[in-house]
């Protein structure tokens, strides 16, 4: 079978970034931060064997590079706004 190369946007992988951060220390959940980092990171590499398995993203010119989403399953968190 052939095997594609996984390329991150840097954008995503500041993403991915800041939600392993923000489990970690806003919520204080560093071992499910790390956990969620490795299914995270297991399901992006899973998409060398078979990318096509994805559906394409909605915006036009990403898809007509080919340009294929991942949907997760969420992460559901508490969060808070403070306005002042």
């Amino acid at each position: 079978m052939k095997q594609y190369k996984i390329f991150m946007t840097e954008l995503a992988a500041d993403d991915l970034q800041n939600i392993v951060s923000y489990i970690s220390n806003d919520l204080k959940e560093p071992v499910i931060a790390q956990k969620l980092l490795g299914k995270i990171k297991r399901a992006i590499m899973s998409l060398a064997d078979m990318p096509v398995r994805h559906a394409l993203v909605s915006d036009e010119r990403l898809a007509h590079q080919g340009i294929r989403k991942l949907t997760l399953p969420r992460f559901y968190g508490h969060t808070e706004r403070v306005i002042q």
